[in-house]
């Protein structure tokens, strides 16, 4: 209907308060014409208006309960009727639903379950819409090379598809993951091939890249760069109140501010990002508000605020891994959380001073100095190599470098000792 390609061009657009009242809408009417596929991908395309990913840099049109209800039903309704496509779809959004919830355990299922139908049907729009679900959801619980994985293979799909719709989704998904994994060429060299500084800030899919544009610049150290763009981001966000919070904005400016020592300012923003995702329940935005939170009042020599920000960080991050099933992945999730949080003993106590990084990360970035490469400090630290990785990119990331020379430069500017570079 009418009703159904207005909902879904509005939020292609960006405007979800309009496309859940049209999608809700055409969701209605297809009940009264006993049109169950209709009803599937009206109810099935609701479900992102709750300013899920890929739209989370939008107003959301639906509460989440609403969303992943209406995905619930997409999915029963399509398999009722056997119409496998649908149900697919249903799956991919619904997963994201649940992902947004922080209930990853079914979260993942039903996009695992999404890949595996589409795949079946040879539904190839579909199979990269279930790869782009398990990318984000991977992401969200800290498995960024599955992550990565997903994206990869959804990306050389697309050369198959091309669609430019997929393609900056997909790109800007990937770049962002790249980030995370602290491969800045990466996700500089995707960016370039679909981002230029004409390319407008209105649909989703340019939104998402501009929005990976600035975590790029913040991890190479550049907020000021980062600024204009999450300004613009803003500004041009449909339905945006005076006191409307969008989480993931708003984190990425309180990010940028705090780099560039504007701690009151950056302050305020962040704690509105994290009330604001802790109100409309959505973990994974919570716990980047609290960890940014920590970042800042250690950069401002705050230590009891930030240890009571990276506790707070801690327990949404535990209730997260409550809801992980699969018992490899929460492990995985808890692992990694110590590249981010702090343990008990790493804070700037006894006047220590890491500059933002744990004490292992303090041990990494010692022995990258003394020219050490990952499988030699993994030998050196007796875990694997893997794990140094993450803490490699998670110095990167907290340092805002792209190299191992420059992480070098750092710790001798910074004065740390040889020892760090021990066990412990």
């Amino acid at each position: 209907t009418t009703l159904e390609l207005l909902g879904m061009a509005s939020q292609l657009n960006s405007d979800l308060v309009t496309a859940a009242a049209c999608l809700q809408e055409a969701a209605a009417t297809f009940r009264q014409l006993d049109d169950p596929e209709g009803v599937a991908a009206s109810l099935g395309s609701l479900v992102v208006c709750a300013a899920t990913h890929p739209h989370d840099l939008s107003v959301p049109g639906v509460s989440l309960a609403e969303a992943i209800e209406a995905g619930q039903t997409a999915v029963m309704v399509a398999r009722a009727v056997g119409w496998q496509a649908g149900e697919a779809y249903a799956l991919a959004s619904v997963g994201l639903g649940f992902g947004s919830a922080g209930d990853y355990g079914v979260a993942l299922e039903a996009a695992r379950e999404a890949l595996r139908l589409a795949q079946e049907i040879k539904h190839p729009q579909w199979v990269i819409l279930a790869h782009r679900a398990l990318g984000q959801l991977y992401l969200d619980v800290l498995a960024r090379w599955l992550a990565r994985s997903h994206l990869e293979e959804a990306l050389e799909i697309l050369g198959e598809v091309g669609s430019t719709v997929w393609k900056g989704y997909i790109g800007a998904a990937l770049a962002a993951v790249y980030v995370a994994l602290g491969q800045l060429g990466q996700a500089e060299g995707i960016l370039c091939g679909l981002l230029t500084p004409e390319t407008p800030a209105r649909t989703g899919w340019e939104r998402q890249l501009w929005a990976a544009g600035a975590e790029l610049a913040l991890a190479r150290n550049e907020p000021d760069a980062a600024v204009p763009v999450v300004d613009r981001l803003t500004a041009s966000t449909p339905n945006l109140g005076a006191e409307g919070v969008i989480p993931r904005l708003w984190t990425l400016r309180g990010r940028a501010l705090a780099m560039l020592r504007r701690y009151e300012e950056a302050e305020a923003l962040l704690q509105a990002a994290a009330d604001e995702a802790a109100n409309r329940g959505v973990p994974a935005w919570e716990l980047r508000a609290h960890l940014a939170l920590g970042r800042l009042y250690r950069a401002w020599r705050r230590q009891a605020r930030a240890a009571a920000e990276f506790g707070a960080g801690r327990g949404i991050a535990e209730r997260m891994a409550a809801r992980i099933g699969d018992e490899g992945l929460r492990s995985g999730f808890l692992g990694q959380l110590t590249t981010l949080l702090p343990a008990a003993g790493d804070r700037e106590a006894g006047g220590q001073d890491w500059g933002g990084l744990t004490r292992r990360e303090a041990q990494v970035a010692t022995l990258i100095s003394l020219g050490k490469t990952n499988r030699e400090i993994a030998e050196a630290l007796v875990v694997s190599e893997r794990t140094v990785e993450s803490h490699v990119a998670s110095i990167m990331g907290k340092l805002g470098f792209s190299s191992r020379s420059q992480v070098a430069a750092w710790v001798i500017k910074r004065g740390l000792g040889r020892d760090e570079g021990g066990q412990g």
